[in-house]
């Protein structure tokens, strides 16, 4: 006879995974054999960010696509065209367009959804789709990375690394080492 596992507390659970996991239980035996009596369930941790409302949550470098989806914002940085699409940036490539990392400098006039405050000094950055923003008169300026700042997540499409022999993510040339705060993974933006 099986029993049911109580839930996991994923706040106090001290994996490296957010709060926000979810814990999901196996119907299955354990030890499956025609034999065995022993039933039982299988905890496997399943990222709540797998199906993440936020479109930015989907970047991945150089991933080609046909056409942009309604509403894009085309802008031109230092003469060079970019089309940006709620914290994904574009560039043309052979028929159609690749996304490419947030540039520097970009102006675009809304930020990604999702995007979180970070207080900085008298400075209040936005920090979305793997990029901090500044607001400006007319919209919001993609700046670089304050250093030492916390962010809830490493930005999507960040390469995970070893830095100094500790795991950190790296993302345009910023790496994000990971912290526990109040028992839920952080991370801390610095230069290795």
């Amino acid at each position: 006879m099986s029993h049911p596992q109580p839930p996991v507390d994923r706040v106090n659970h001290g994996t490296l995974r957010h709060a926000d996991t979810q814990v999901i239980e196996r119907h299955e035996p354990k030890y499956p054999g025609p034999t065995d009596r022993t039933h039982g369930f299988e905890h496997h941790d399943v990222d709540s960010d797998f199906s993440h409302p936020h479109f930015w949550h989907g970047f991945n470098y150089g991933h080609h696509v046909g056409v942009l989806r309604i509403g894009f914002h085309p802008f031109f940085l230092l003469g060079v065209p970019y089309f940006y699409d709620d914290g994904i940036y574009y560039q043309r490539a052979d028929a159609g367009y690749r996304e490419v990392y947030p540039p520097l400098g970009a102006v675009v006039p809304d930020l990604p959804d999702g995007a979180i405050e970070i207080q900085v000094g008298a400075l209040t950055y936005y920090y979305g789709g793997g990029a901090f923003y500044l607001r400006r008169y007319d919209g919001f300026i993609i700046v670089a990375a304050p250093m030492g700042v916390t962010v809830p997540d490493p930005p999507p499409g960040a390469a995970l690394v070893t830095v100094n022999g500790s795991v950190a993510y790296q993302f345009n040339g910023i790496s994000f080492r990971p912290i526990f705060v109040n028992g839920v993974t952080q991370y801390v933006t610095y230069r290795p």
